[in-house]
């Protein structure tokens, strides 16, 4: 069995591998329907059909060769679907996967799906992505957003500032329709915080 890889944080990227992917889940999927882009789950996924990567169509992970969905733990989807790009778990045998990977590869079209041991890899994840939760969570905001009502909310740009950084709060946010107005070169900073002290886990 292959075993996965994680490339270190560096200082232009203090996610490491992570930033590669759409999403990064360091626990059990549930219920899940569409994932727009690539995902990881380090623990168990479980979905009534499922459709992954297709508005990424032919953009895949370059660190995982074209793994676009990678699962730690076990899958049963009960249901059919789609995966643009392949699909890996550390478990030989899984309880349900149905899914056809439109990415023909003899190892995981119709059905079928790559064994990887992701076990160091989603270990040096949790690790760096701690460490970023930190560095990225003690900035202090320096710019602002109007909530708009009815989910959408403008976030107003600064030129005089590289990085933009936000600070939402959990009461004031529920949906994700986020307007920038930001200028090319320019990082953006989003924290949510919770209004209560939240356990590290």
């Amino acid at each position: 069995t292959n075993s996965l890889e994680y490339s270190a944080a560096t200082e232009d990227n203090i996610l490491g591998d992570a930033a590669n992917w759409n999403g990064f889940i360091l626990g059990d999927v549930t219920n899940a329907v569409d994932f727009e882009g690539t995902i990881a789950i380090r623990g168990n996924l479980s979905a009534n059909g499922l459709t992954v990567n297709s508005v990424a169509n032919n953009v895949y992970h370059e660190n995982t060769d074209d793994i676009t969905l990678l699962v730690g733990g076990d899958i049963n989807i009960n249901g059919s679907g789609s995966v643009w790009g392949s699909t890996a778990t550390s478990n030989e045998t899984v309880t349900n996967y149905q899914l056809s990977n439109v990415t023909e590869s003899e190892q995981t079209t119709q059905g079928k799906y790559l064994v990887v041991d992701s076990t160091q890899y989603f270990a040096d994840a949790e690790k760096t992505l701690k460490d970023a939760n930190k560095a990225i969570g003690s900035k202090e905001a320096n710019a602002n957003y109007t909530n708009n009502g009815y989910g959408s909310y403008n976030f107003e740009g600064n030129s005089s500032e590289k990085e933009l950084v936000y600070t939402v709060t959990e009461n004031d946010f529920y949906n994700y329709n986020m307007n920038f107005n930001i200028d090319d070169d320019q990082t953006v900073v989003v924290n949510l915080v919770s209004d209560e002290d939240i356990k590290e886990l």
